[in-house]
């Protein structure tokens, strides 16, 4: 069963993003470990995974534009 997670990003943006039950289940078991880290870094499990969210999209955009780069 996969999980569907809306992030916000901004006031009128929205994604909804399809996770699948091992990525749930890795999520669960490193929130507690991230929460004891810094709570800073993020004030609910729905931030954590934005966050997360976040970062892959921006490694993936970094790694595009590299590609585009060296074309």
């Amino acid at each position: 069963m996969k999980s569907k997670l809306a992030v916000s990003s901004g006031p009128h943006k929205k994604a909804t993003y399809t996770l699948p039950p091992d990525a749930l289940r890795a999520v669960e078991e490193n929130w507690r470990f991230h929460e004891t880290l810094d709570s800073r870094l993020a004030d609910s499990k729905s931030e954590y995974v934005a966050d997360l969210i976040r970062r892959d999209g921006a490694r993936k955009v970094g790694k595009l534009t590299a590609k585009r780069a060296n074309s």
